[in-house]
């Protein structure tokens, strides 16, 4: 016999409890700082394309002051032509020592008088190489390495200084990537790792956010990831080819199709907005898990015991042929 829920039922309080803290929380986080953004000036890594390219015009959209690091001058010019003058692209390549200082005097030229940064967000990162653990060489990590962990404790420790000095409020934001993909997963947590060792200096007004996401689907990096597998598997001596075989490589592309349409996610924006809280929450969170997926599917992976997660994400991987 069914009957409508009554105070008398205990799971009717626990319902509410748990409602009544995920709507505080929301509160909580949902609080913006008291500042005028027209008073700040933020520095992105990374402008080219994806993430950091549409934070860099939604920044300046909101009135912020923008330093958008680049590679290509074209860029930089796209950047200037959609955005305001508020938006300063300069070239900046993570990897080059040399193009760090020179960023670092260009900015420091363009920061008013006793003015600094608010904020620095090191977007930069590259793909890596997919394949499996014994298709890569040592240069395909170094490769990767150089920008996402390198990269951004390169940057941060060059314009760390500048963080904090003048502008609005008390506390310094530092919002950086880490992504769950392909070699890139050795990087983001090794390179925030070392970031995080930064936490010894001036902790009281600087305050440190990173984003943990899955994959998302931009067209030219879905085409260069099939590029890179093939690449992988054909730079193989004969033995392992014959180990491996053609039935895993279509294994893998299979796979990778699968996630590209199931699992990657498609909305750029969100990343996006989750910058946009760490710089401007009054109670931003240290940790974002970004997008559906990352929380429907990576986060419950990450709590379940490393035997089970490891079973259940290796359920989808191909097997060799040398194994049977």
């Amino acid at each position: 016999m069914l009957r409508l829920p009554t105070f008398e039922d205990p799971w009717v309080y626990v319902f509410a409890s748990v409602v009544f803290f995920l709507m505080l929380n929301w509160w909580y986080r949902s609080r913006k700082l008291d500042f005028r953004y027209q008073d700040a000036f933020v520095l992105i890594t990374g402008c080219d394309t994806g993430f950091g390219h549409i934070a860099a015009m939604k920044f300046d959209k909101m009135g912020f002051n923008v330093f958008a690091g680049c590679l290509s001058s074209d860029k930089m010019d796209e950047l200037s032509a959609k955005c305001s003058p508020r938006l300063c692209p300069f070239h900046l390549d993570v990897t080059s020592d040399a193009s760090v200082s020179k960023a670092l005097e260009t900015v420091k030229g363009r920061l008013p008088p006793n003015r600094g940064l608010w904020a620095i967000i090191n977007n930069a990162g590259v793909m890596g190489t997919l394949g499996a653990v014994e298709w890569l060489k040592k240069q395909d990590y170094k490769q990767t390495l150089s920008v996402n962990m390198f990269g951004a404790v390169s940057v941060t420790k060059a314009f760390l200084p500048l963080v904090g000095r003048g502008g609005p409020g008390v506390e310094r934001r530092l919002p950086t990537q880490k992504v769950w993909v392909r070699a890139q997963a050795i990087s983001p947590p090794t390179g925030w790792t070392g970031v995080s060792l930064m936490r010894l200096r001036q902790a009281s007004w600087l305050t440190y956010h990173v984003l943990y996401m899955a994959a998302y689907l931009m067209i030219r990096h879905a085409r260069l990831l099939y590029k890179t597998l093939e690449k992988s598997y054909e730079g193989l001596n004969e033995d392992l080819k014959t180990f491996y075989g053609e039935k895993y490589t279509n294994g893998m592309y299979d796979l990778l199709t699968l996630t590209r349409n199931g699992v990657w996610g498609k909305n750029l924006e969100e990343v996006v907005d989750v910058y946009v809280h760490a710089v401007t929450s009054r109670h931003p969170k240290t940790r974002y898990v970004v997008g559906l997926n990352g929380n429907l599917l990576f986060r419950p992976l990450w709590m379940l015991p490393t035997r089970l997660s490891a079973f259940l994400v290796g359920m989808g991987m191909p097997k060799p042929a040398g194994l049977g």
